[in-house]
This record gives C-alpha cells, sequence and structure tokens, in this order.
C-alpha cells in the first residue's frame, strides 16, 4: 500500500506517524491506560496533522458561518476557517492525498485524544482517485472559546482498503467453536 502527500504550499501542517502518548493516559494512576494494548494500537496506526501553533476557537451558539472565529498566536496561519457554520471548524492540512489503487483514506481525530466540548467529524476519501484535497472538521458543541495548543493532533489519517463488499461477518455462539472457547476461558 502506498500514500503521496503532495504539499499544496510551503507550509502544510506537520505529519507524523500516530504517538502512543496521551496527556489524560499519562495522568492515570501509575500511568495504567498505557497497560491497554488496543489503545496503544489505535494511537500509533495512522499519521497525525498536527497544529503548528496555538490557536482559539471562538463560537456564540449561532449557526452562520460568521458565528465562529478563529484567532491564530501567529498571525501569518491561516489553515482553520469557518466555512459551513453550525458551529463547525475547518481544518486545511495543506496536502493532496494520493493511494494505491483501492485504498481510501479514513480522516478523523485522533484516537483517544479529546478537546472539550468538540468533536472530530469523520469521513472516508477516496484517494486513490480523487484529484482534489479534503479538510477536517470538528463540530463544537458548546458556545465559548477553545483551544488547541501547537503539536496537538487535528487530523489524524489511515489507509483503508476501499471494497467494503467482502466484508462478510460470520454471527455464533462462542459455544459452537470449541477452540475459541478454550482460549477465551483460559485468558
Amino acid at each position: 500500500m502506498k500514500i503521496t502527500a503532495y504539499k499544496l504550499h510551503e507550509n502544510p501542517l506537520e505529519l507524523i506517524p500516530g504517538r502512543k502518548q496521551r496527556q489524560w493516559m499519562d495522568d492515570t494512576i501509575h500511568k495504567y491506560a498505557y497497560r491497554c494494548l488496543p489503545l496503544q494500537i489505535a494511537n500509533t496506526t495512522g499519521w497525525e496533522l498536527l497544529a503548528p501553533s496555538d490557536f482559539l476557537i471562538s463560537w456564540n451558539g449561532s449557526n452562520h458561518k460568521n458565528d465562529l472565529h478563529v484567532h491564530f498566536e501567529n498571525k501569518s496561519d491561516n489553515f482553520a476557517v469557518s466555512i459551513f457554520g453550525w458551529g463547525i471548524v475547518t481544518i486545511h492540512p495543506g496536502y493532496l492525498f494520493k493511494s494505491s489503487e483501492n485504498v481510501d483514506m479514513l480522516v478523523t481525530g485522533a484516537p483517544n485524544f479529546y478537546v472539550d466540548y468538540m468533536s472530530p467529524l469523520t469521513g472516508i476519501v477516496e484517494t486513490f482517485w480523487c484529484p482534489f484535497t479534503f479538510t477536517m472538521n470538528w463540530k463544537l458543541y458548546k458556545p465559548g472559546t477553545f483551544q488547541f495548543k501547537k503539536g496537538d493532533p487535528l487530523c489524524f489519517i489511515l489507509p483503508i482498503q476501499h471494497d467494503y463488499s467482502s466484508l462478510d461477518v460470520d454471527m455464533m455462539d462462542i459455544n459452537d467453536d470449541t477452540e475459541v472457547k478454550q482460549k477465551f476461558d483460559e485468558w
């Protein structure tokens, strides 16, 4: 599987492999959350696009695009804007992603990373054929002013297989598969 990230301008968001660290996981007693392997795998299976500087998002709770404002620490930044209204902030990664045949890109917030009173909106982009870029969107669900800090993951991308028709789920009772049942009981 191959992904190519074409820079669209001089300063796209920094693109790095997913990091396992999360502040809330560090804050658990004895960093206990890191004992959960599925959390660590999710955190690191993909790539993060990072905030190049601190910025604030202010929303008054109304639904017009002019009701949300982005305030950048670095005045030359312009990677986040209000396009849709409804308390949605739009992030421009600064790349055109292209993938090998039948590979899509899951675009979402970083796994197990949260921002108070905001939720990432998730999309699937067909990067194997799309001649255009995508945006990452976050939905605020409370009026107020909220912050992303420099280095925070603004977007998480993960290549996924395009052919969903091959997905088949079998439903069965665990007692009908003695080997699986035995391993589960031993666990």
